[in-house]
């Protein structure tokens, strides 16, 4: 059905058709035309409440393959819109990890992560931000411990449980982040590698020489 469609009436069709199967062979289709010039309507199908998981990612992967920089921009204002419903945001947080682009879109994260209203989006948030395995997510996700609600606070203890993991377990992940505030140091950035430091102190408040690297850096400044 799709293939004798113009590309307008794909659009059309995409936000009336009932059958998901129908909706996810609009989306392949749409994936391979050079002449989508909007990407609303596959976009609303990505924060769509009524689709199942798979028509959803069908929508992320069309968007990504048609225009990815347009993807990001219009994912990071839906899932930033307190407007719109907790799980319409949070299904923009999907689609921002599901771009794979964490230049742009790990700080948007890590924001949400930190200062949303909405718990449900923040745990959301904390989630796909470890899973770029950044190590600056750590000293921004070690606050949320602390949080007083403990569904924040757990879901920030897990992700950086999972990031740690990911990176090779502490003892690496303490060398990784000692290195890190070295380059940071070498680029003028004080401040930035005493946070990376205090964070590592506090992951292994005994190890010698992220506590060596620290007392360093607070006499120099």
């Amino acid at each position: 059905m799709a293939l004798a469609l113009s590309t307008q009436l794909l659009l059309r069709a995409l936000p009336l058709s009932m059958d998901h199967g129908e909706t996810v062979e609009i989306l392949q289709e749409l994936s391979g035309r050079a002449d989508v010039y909007s990407l609303d309507p596959v976009l609303n199908v990505v924060i769509d409440t009524t689709k199942p998981g798979n028509v959803r990612r069908a929508a992320e992967v069309t968007a990504s393959s048609l225009n990815p920089e347009v993807m990001v921009a219009w994912l990071t204002e839906k899932a930033q819109n307190t407007a719109l419903k907790t799980q319409q945001r949070c299904f923009a947080l999907s689609g921002l990890a599901a771009c794979q682009q964490p230049s742009k879109t790990l700080r948007v994260l890590e924001q949400l992560a930190v200062r949303d209203g909405q718990v449900e989006v923040r745990i959301q948030a904390i989630q796909h931000a470890a899973r770029y395995k950044n190590l600056r997510t750590i000293s921004v996700l070690m606050p949320l411990m602390l949080d007083n609600d403990d569904r924040l606070a757990t879901a920030a203890q897990k992700a950086i449980d999972s990031l740690i993991d990911s990176r090779g377990g502490l003892d690496r992940v303490l060398e990784q982040m000692t290195e890190l505030a070295d380059r940071l140091l070498l680029e003028g950035k004080g401040s930035t590698a005493q946070a990376v430091l205090e964070s590592a102190k506090a992951l292994s408040p005994r190890d010698t020489k992220v506590l060596s690297r620290l007392r360093s850096l607070r006499a120099a400044a």
